[in-house]
């Protein structure tokens, strides 16, 4: 609703600032009139756009040291506020954000872009002044901590219309979950998933897979329509030892390298198989090194064991080329591709929607470099900007460097390393640390809330009384929830 600014008794910035304002404006637009060049002004106005600019959260976690004392760390975090909407509700002249922000978002100084109708200039009501109103320009800072009324005024000066602000904060951590068990209905797919020494999973836009190994290196593929409640065999003839698998374009991918064979489930169910021809730079006798790593678009991308690098594969897997790293003549992060335990995860750029690509996975430690390279899990992310939407992006793989000066945000060198997508995040779970004899198998999640540069893993709870038997994943339901699959059971996990 508009109102009349001087029935509101010229209702002032402090008072007296906005009259002043008012006859300093009155005075220009006169000038303006008189002038050869006349200025329109309009009476209506309202609110058109509210955009929050780059915001800032910190995240305090309570670790245990090794000494056994408690200690505390804190995280801070920035990202885009673009990516969180406001939205405006004309009739109510109210401003919010349906999708509420990080938990430990810092509110108090946030620069916002805002567009209104007719060119009408924005005002803040002061935090210490009900009476009092502050312009406001595109490079100011507002505090957003508690609700605000934000006033435009008519280009004209003779109206205002009022909104009330109010910027929702996540007010628990984003990561607490709560676990529910659900039986699996099948005796001998529970049985099975049970005996599984290795395992490793994904889903599809229609269904779950796991692929495990016995102890024996025996090998099987399973499947689930009706998130994890009942599994099936997938009646595919898997040689011993059979690699890892990863998703492509919602195709299941799975390299057989002693075939030399990469086998393919389409969404139909589908299976046919592709026959590893050539590696660039490689002899044929090196093929059996490729670990899949996932695809996108059309393209499907690998890891070699050996070699320290990146493939990628435009005909299916057939044949293979290598991808540009981030080495330069000074820094070669190279020897810190991972080998084993290699996970590919496909997520989007906040800022405009592009795919991602990263992979995340463990070292095989080698004795010319000392063991501190090989204690954390290996992250590398690539941007697949074909369309030359961003010159900014990157062209080639970038290593992820785990920051931080506590081993509690990093990511453990973990056997059986599993890691997904859920809820704008990766998460992880894994069992043996390999280089810390304190941590016990599959005893925490961790949660990367920038692509993998930080892990946290005190919030991130397990469902009480989990057992992981010999081997557990963290993967995702077609409904985006989390899973945890261990020990023949499977727990889904809910904010």
């Amino acid at each position: 609703m508009m109102r009349s600014l001087h029935n509101r008794c010229a209702r002032t910035v402090g008072g007296a600032r906005l009259l002043s304002a008012l006859i300093l404006f009155s005075v220009v637009l006169a000038s303006c009139i008189s002038s050869s060049s006349e200025t329109v002004t309009y009476s209506d106005t309202a609110l058109t756009g509210f955009t929050l600019g780059t915001l800032k959260s910190k995240r305090t976690y309570h670790v245990t040291t090794k000494s056994g004392n408690d200690s505390t760390y804190t995280v801070t975090t920035t990202y885009s506020g673009s990516s969180f909407p406001m939205h405006i509700n004309q009739n109510t002249n109210e401003v919010y954000n349906t999708d509420s922000l990080r938990y430990g978002t810092d509110l108090s100084k946030v620069v916002c872009t805002i567009s209104t109708l007719n060119n009408g200039q924005v005002y803040f009501q002061t935090l210490d002044n009900p009476n009092g109103y502050e312009y406001y320009s595109s490079t100011d800072s507002v505090d957003l901590s508690i609700p605000r009324v934000l006033s435009v005024m008519s280009s004209d000066g003779t109206e205002t219309r009022d909104y009330t602000v109010n910027v929702r904060v996540r007010q628990t951590p984003q990561d607490s979950l709560k676990w529910s068990a659900e039986p699996i209905n099948d005796a001998a797919s529970c049985l099975m998933l049970a005996t599984f020494d290795s395992m490793s999973g994904l889903t599809t836009k229609d269904a779950m897979y796991v692929l495990g190994q016995t102890d024996d290196g025996g090998a099987a593929l399973l499947r689930s329509e009706d998130d994890g409640k009942s599994w099936n065999e997938v009646e595919v003839q898997l040689p011993k030892y059979t690699s890892n698998m990863a998703l492509a374009d919602d195709t299941v991918m799975v390299m057989l390298k002693d075939r030399k064979q990469i086998m393919k489930i389409a969404p139909s169910g589908g299976v046919t198989y592709t026959d590893v021809d050539a590696i660039e730079d490689y002899s044929p006798s090196a093929q059996s090194f490729i670990t899949l790593a996932g695809g996108v678009e059309g393209s499907l991308y690998a890891v070699h064991a050996e070699g320290r690098r990146i493939y990628v594969s435009r005909d299916g897997g057939a044949t293979w080329y290598t991808e540009k790293t981030d080495a330069t003549d000074f820094i070669n992060n190279d020897y810190r591709i991972p080998a084993i335990e290699v996970n590919g995860i496909l997520t989007k750029t906040k800022e405009n929607s592009l795919p991602r690509l990263t992979i995340v996975g463990n070292c095989a430690q080698e004795t010319e470099l000392d063991d501190t390279y090989f204690k954390y899990a290996s992250t590398w992310s690539k941007v697949i900007d074909r369309e030359y939407i961003s010159k900014e992006l990157q062209d080639c793989w970038t290593y992820c460097e785990q920051t931080g000066l506590n081993v509690p945000v990093r990511l453990p060198n973990r056997q059986n390393l599993s890691v997904t997508s859920w809820n704008g995040a990766m998460v992880a779970f894994g069992g043996e640390a390999r280089y810390d004899d304190k941590l016990k198998d599959y005893d925490r999640l961790y949660v990367s809330y920038d692509n993998g540069t930080t892990w946290a893993s005190t919030d991130m709870n397990l469902p009480k009384g989990f057992d992981a038997g010999d081997a557990a994943i963290v993967t995702t339901d077609t409904d985006g929830r989390i899973v945890v699959i261990g020990n023949g059971h499977v727990w889904r996990g809910t904010k």
